[in-house]
């Protein structure tokens, strides 16, 4: 797997804001050579792409590419691993939302997630970011806390169907509020993370 590609697109609205921002993506990773739309229906038409649905919707995730900042694995010309995120503010400081990560499930424990992962936080730490933020579901907490250091900031039972999120994710939890603070990360490759 040492010739997977990492990459990055987003939506031009995104390009604006993020130029608005003075964040310059470019500086730490290559613009992807697909389209969002190619991306999207790579996913769509893979019927092992991010279907067991454990810890993301599908329909959500599909959602998050239009959306959000994409990071994207190439093996090939294909793609095999996706991440979405967004550049937001917090308490005055740059901050990273993770929203979703996912990768056909043949390509599952192969390091592409955490070669994504990792490229993430580096971008955050490139870019001036203090924190990245996350919420997953049930055991997966324990690989974000083990692997990349991701502390929890609150756990809640379920989402309540009033609140900003109902559908986003499934109802029955435990869901885990995480965070990683990049001021503590001094260091960060292929191989790992030093904090």
């Amino acid at each position: 797997m040492s010739n997977i590609q990492i990459y990055y697109i987003c939506p031009d609205t995104i390009k604006r804001n993020l130029s608005d921002s003075e964040i310059n993506l470019d500086v730490s990773i290559q613009l992807g050579d697909k389209s969002l739309e190619k991306i999207y229906d790579e996913i769509k038409n893979d019927p092992y792409f991010c279907r067991g649905e454990e810890s993301i919707s599908y329909n959500y995730f599909l959602s998050l590419i239009k959306n959000d900042i994409t990071l994207y694995a190439s093996l090939d010309g294909r793609v095999v691993g996706v991440l979405n995120f967004m550049f937001n503010e917090k308490d005055g400081e740059r901050i990273i939302n993770f929203n979703g990560i996912c990768c056909p499930i043949k390509c599952a424990g192969q390091g592409i997630g955490k070669r994504l992962i990792y490229t993430l936080i580096h971008l955050g730490k490139q870019t001036n970011t203090k924190y990245i933020y996350l919420v997953c579901k049930g055991d997966i907490m324990n690989y974000y806390s083990n692997k990349f250091g991701f502390e929890i900031t609150r756990a809640k039972t379920s989402f309540d169907s009033d609140e900003d999120e109902p559908g986003l994710y499934y109802d029955e939890g435990p869901y885990y509020f995480m965070r990683l603070d990049l001021s503590e990360v001094t260091f960060v490759n292929k191989k790992g993370i030093h904090h």
